[in-house]
């Protein structure tokens, strides 16, 4: 399970002080993390940082939204429901605040979760995400995007371009460079900038000589 990952809290740490530094560049509050593929850590990264923000300023609010429709994670993860979520709102013209669910361990963490199994029918655009945005933005701190993966989902680029940041998430030794450098090239045509990318599940080898000693 997700909830099980243990917390990388030198690079969640290093993170969460980059996006405070882009704010201060007049950077917005949304922030968008996506992959090339599925299953590179997007998230656990998330979660991971919800739980860290919360923890060091108890009193900054912070949704996440799971745009991730077709793998969800998140709800499993923060222990909230399925649904209603972004599905229920898309297909059924809710507004966002009817799907929003605070999550029984941190009520400054609130999650928008994917919503109910099944491809979404409506197309997820951003005039639907800025709607959705409009009303409940101004209640929060951060808003976090879990993306669905670049190169597997159209859902990904439809979206990208509301978020004030976008962060790539790439698994270490899992992910190449043509994959990546692919990635890229989609997001600079849709005028994308990457805010910086995360190198999630790095292995930390002993080196030879030090094992030796142990």
């Amino acid at each position: 399970m997700l909830m099980k990952n243990l917390r990388d809290t030198e690079q969640i740490a290093a993170l969460e002080q980059q996006m405070f530094l882009l704010r201060q560049k007049n950077k917005g509050k949304i922030v968008l993390f996506t992959s090339s593929r599925g299953k590179e850590g997007v998230s656990t990264i998330i979660f991971n940082l919800s739980l860290h923000i919360a923890e060091k300023y108890p009193e900054r609010n912070i949704l996440i939204i799971d745009a991730n429709v077709n793998s969800p994670m998140l709800h499993t993860a923060l222990n909230i429901p399925l649904s209603p979520g972004l599905n229920e709102a898309i297909k059924e013209n809710r507004s966002l605040a009817e799907s929003i669910h605070v999550v029984p361990s941190s009520c400054s963490i609130h999650v928008v979760p994917s919503g109910s199994n099944g491809v979404v029918k409506k197309v997820i655009t951003p005039e639907v995400f800025s709607s959705f945005l409009a009303n409940i933005e101004s209640r929060y701190d951060w808003i976090l995007i879990d993306a669905p993966p670049i190169l597997e989902s159209a859902d990904a680029l439809s979206i990208i371009n509301i978020a004030d940041m976008i962060f790539l998430v790439v698994q270490a030794h899992k992910t190449t460079s043509d994959v990546v450098s692919k990635t890229k090239t989609y997001l600079e045509k849709q005028d994308c900038i990457i805010d910086g990318v995360i190198l999630n599940r790095v292995r930390k080898v002993i080196p030879d000589w030090l094992y030796k000693r142990l």
